[in-house]
């Protein structure tokens, strides 16, 4: 019982178009086998001017010509003439970070993106901040898809998070930086499942408060704003001793 296949079919028309303006070519899915189908346009002298594969197209004069139309992109067409969403990020990879500086904030999108970090699932984009010494906190609170957060410094992974932010699945992440130390972020989504889209990113930078004076019994080696709070020993050569 069952069915047989009877092999390969196609069918040829033969029109008259005006091939001195755009002609749409129109595929309509036949619900069934789709990647198998093809198609294809030639002249009178069987030369090809159009084909395609379950996908309708274009063949004639002034046709709009999709892609995309982001110079910085790595996917740019510099042909296209309409931009068809398919852009890379800019800042796909680590070797492109987008710089962001302390109280900044800046809008991208996972949409497109590809993977880059190991640790990634699925995809991410990158940013960058100069260390300055102060505690900073890198936040996609205002990002609506479940996301992760990890920051890196030369040596590797300094922080974590991954649903940090109040009420959200978006991630917030805190860390103290070392001054002139070049941190990269990498935004990515929860899992490769994930419905991704725009991404808002936000960082602000704190000093961190304690003694600064090294001879200080209690000096913070990681405070950069003096607090008043330095004690001194009698052993101490700034302190004054009376017995």
């Amino acid at each position: 019982s069952g069915s047989s296949w009877s092999g390969p079919s196609s069918d040829s028309y033969t029109l008259c178009v005006d091939l001195s303006a755009c002609v749409d070519i129109t595929y309509t899915d036949a619900g069934c086998c789709n990647t198998e189908h093809s198609w294809s346009v030639a002249d009178a002298n069987g030369v090809v001017l159009a084909s395609g594969g379950n996908a309708s197209g274009t063949m004639g004069a002034n046709c709009a010509i999709a892609g995309c139309t982001n110079g910085l992109s790595s996917n740019y067409n510099s042909e296209a003439t309409v931009d068809d969403g398919s852009c890379i990020p800019v800042n796909d990879n680590s070797a492109n970070a987008e710089a962001i500086a302390c109280g900044g904030t800046s809008t991208g999108s996972l949409v497109n993106a590809t993977q880059d970090d190991p640790l990634s699932s699925g995809s991410d984009i990158w940013y960058s901040i100069a260390g300055n010494g102060d505690a900073i906190t890198v936040s996609l609170c205002g990002t609506t898809f479940d996301t992760k957060l990890r920051i890196y410094d030369a040596a590797g992974l300094v922080a974590y998070n991954d649903d940090g932010c109040s009420g959200s699945t978006a991630s917030e992440v805190t860390f103290t930086s070392v001054v002139g130390e070049n941190y990269s972020i990498c935004v990515s989504p929860y899992s490769s499942f994930t419905t991704v889209g725009g991404v808002l990113i936000a960082v602000t930078c704190t000093p961190i408060s304690g003694c600064t004076d090294p001879d200080a019994t209690n000096y913070n080696a990681q405070a950069n704003l003096d607090d008043g709070s330095c004690a001194y020993s009698c052993t101490s050569a700034l302190a004054y001793c009376e017995n």
